[in-house]
């Protein structure tokens, strides 16, 4: 007997073959009812009369208002009782269910159980990833396992967060919480998946395209959004209540709990006693595991799920090899980048000498000691005060991390001590240099005086065999004339010459006549002249030898007051009045230290005196 799917195949061959003139050929007719199993005459009666309907489509079809019923009512008996005495349905009830359930199953489960049961009873559309690291997913739940944590009174289920690749199918994080799940566990489960981990050679890691993940709030929250933005990732959040959109991550939630979990003590999937509690509760409180042993197994369950464990749809082989078959390109990035861009944004703050006080706190800044007093932008986590990360461009181009003022381990108070010891010695040598520097520039400037300041022998030195010139002034006789006016005898060639006497800048240089000629001052010391009452020598030794240096032309002047007064400065001041002594009683002390103070009074030694003490004789 064929199916109606065969009969139908048979017209639609059978009006393919139709002549120009509207008629069939008997042959052709012959053939297609031998290949498709239907009667030649038969085949010639859906020709004439058209193809009958299927057998479920006719008769009594149910209505909308049948559906109501059930849903209303909730069983299908009382729905068909109430719709058969309103004259609604004519049909007996075992047609009647079974007629709902042939014409639409999901709609008949959803009027009897609800929405979920719609879910389970449809079909869906498989989504193929083209690559690795394409789509991510990620999801939370509470493990059904009882732990103990230490400080804690009483057990507690904790929550897992979970990211997983469709593509290869490969868990790659898997973060255990204490409590309910926040934006930093989001964050800490999708930084430590791109990080990443290498599997026997084979690395398993890097950015995706886009990330799929439900609306919960810790989801949407602020630094996730802007985290993934900032990556260059794509969001993609499913429907409300819609988390068959991601599929892929609650299976694996369910597989790990059904395999990873079984065999735990503590774990509630085995049902329960008679007594009402789990039945793989031990007796013993101690017999739990811990949060940590419980965290090293699930880490162990993902090695093995990603290299060991083989699945259908990925044709028999681990995570690990399909991953590692495709050829495209990795995304990397390190792993402080991924946690600063997952932070939530604040305004800037300036480095103090004490760090960025930040919420009350004060946050030092271990790797970077050189922006003390700079605005930096700060990004934070909510609920985690360990620390935050700062960065003098609003995009964090260039950042590093700052750490909590009760969080610095003593690595960071070495690498922070040994920064600012390279940052002295780095002082130390600018200070050398700059120094150096200077005395160089002294020492060549002192070089460049010295032979710009140089007499030139030729103008400040008479030889002995040519005189002086001595400008014109009348009535003067020329020295070069005897007093007969006859020029004078010429100087003889072994006469000694003249030493130069000491004289001041300011000092004008003595118009001496040549040795050996016919002088009236000849051979005689010098005198004081008639108008000056002077003579240079004589100027020159009674100058004071501890006199400042007359300024020459376009010097800086300088004067010392110091050399004005009469004689040295003594400032004296008041003794200290006498310690009281050991053992003294504290009135007695006091008694004491006012008749010190009287007794000074008395001799006029309260207040420093600013008279200048009498002179000596010699000092006068």
């Amino acid at each position: 007997m064929t199916s109606w799917s065969e009969r139908a195949a048979a017209y639609e061959a059978a009006l393919r073959l139709r002549r120009g003139d509207g008629s069939w050929s008997n042959d052709s007719l012959r053939q297609i009812a031998e290949l498709y199993q239907v009667g030649y005459s038969t085949l010639r009666r859906w020709l004439a009369e058209g193809f009958p309907e299927p057998a479920s489509e006719r008769g009594w079809m149910p209505a909308h208002e049948d559906y109501v019923a059930v849903a209303t009512n909730l069983t299908v008996q009382e729905a068909w009782r109430e719709r058969f005495e309103s004259g609604a349905v004519t049909v007996t009830y075992q047609t009647y269910c079974r007629r709902l359930r042939e014409v639409d199953r999901g709609l008949f489960e959803t009027a009897l159980r609800g929405n979920e049961a719609l879910v389970r009873n449809r079909l869906y559309l498989i989504g193929k990833p083209l690559h690795r690291n394409h789509t991510w997913g990620f999801d939370h739940t509470e493990l059904p396992v009882w732990v103990t944590i230490p400080r804690y009174k009483d057990p507690i289920k904790p929550w897992v967060t979970i990211v997983t690749d469709f593509y290869s199918r490969a868990l790659l994080s898997i973060v255990l919480i204490i409590g309910r799940p926040t934006v930093e566990t989001v964050a800490a489960a999708l930084t430590e998946a791109a990080v990443g981990r290498d599997y026997d050679g084979t690395f398993i890691g890097g950015l995706p395209v886009q990330v799929q993940y439900d609306n919960a709030k810790e989801h949407l929250g602020e630094a996730v959004a802007k985290g993934i933005g900032r990556l260059g990732i794509v969001g993609v959040p499913i429907d409300n209540h819609a988390h068959w959109q991601n599929g892929q991550t609650e299976t694996k939630i369910g597989l790990l709990q059904r395999e990873a979990l079984r065999g735990v003590p503590g774990v509630t999937l085995g049902g329960r006693t008679r007594s009402g509690q789990p039945r793989f509760m031990p007796p013993n409180r101690g017999d739990l595991w811990g949060i940590e042993r419980l965290a090293r197994h699930l880490d162990s369950f993902r090695d093995h799920w990603n290299i060991t464990r083989t699945q259908s749809v990925l044709q028999g082989r681990p995570p690990v090899l399909k991953f590692g078959a495709d050829n495209t390109e990795l995304v990397e990035i390190s792993e402080d980048s991924l946690v600063a861009n997952m932070m939530k944004e604040a305004a800037s703050h300036k480095i103090l000498t004490k760090g960025v006080f930040f919420r009350n706190s004060y946050y030092t800044p271990v790797d970077d000691n050189a922006r003390l007093g700079t605005e930096v932008y700060v990004r934070y986590l909510e609920r985690n005060r360990d620390f935050i990360a700062i960065s003098p461009t609003r995009e964090f181009n260039f950042f590093t991390f700052a750490i909590h003022e009760d969080c610095i381990t003593p690595a960071n108070r070495v690498k922070l001590l040994e920064n600012r010891a390279r940052q002295e010695e780095e002082a130390r040598r600018i200070d050398a240099d700059a120094t150096a520097r200077r005395m160089h520039a002294e020492a060549v400037a002192d070089r460049s005086d010295a032979e710009s300041s140089a007499v030139d022998p030729a103008d400040d030195w008479t030889p002995d065999d040519q005189p002086p010139e001595v400008p014109d002034a009348p009535g003067a006789a020329d020295p070069r004339q005897d007093a007969a006016g006859a020029p004078a005898a010429a100087p003889s060639p072994v006469s000694t010459p003249r030493k130069r006497p000491a004289r001041t800048a300011d000092t004008p240089r003595p118009a001496t006549a040549p040795d050996g000629a016919s002088s009236p001052d000849a051979g005689q010391p010098d005198t004081p002249d008639a108008e000056t009452g002077s003579s240079a020598d004589a100027d020159s030794s009674a100058a004071p030898s501890d006199a400042p240096e007359q300024p020459t032309a376009g010097s800086v002047t300088v004067i010392n007051t110091e050399l004005t007064r009469r004689g040295p400065v003594v400032r004296r001041k008041a003794p200290l009045p006498p310690a009281p002594a050991r053992g003294e009683q504290p009135a007695v002390a006091k008694a004491r230290t006012s008749k010190a103070a009287a007794r000074l009074a008395r001799r006029g030694l309260s207040t420093p005196s600013n008279t200048p003490p009498p002179q000596t004789p010699e000092e006068q």
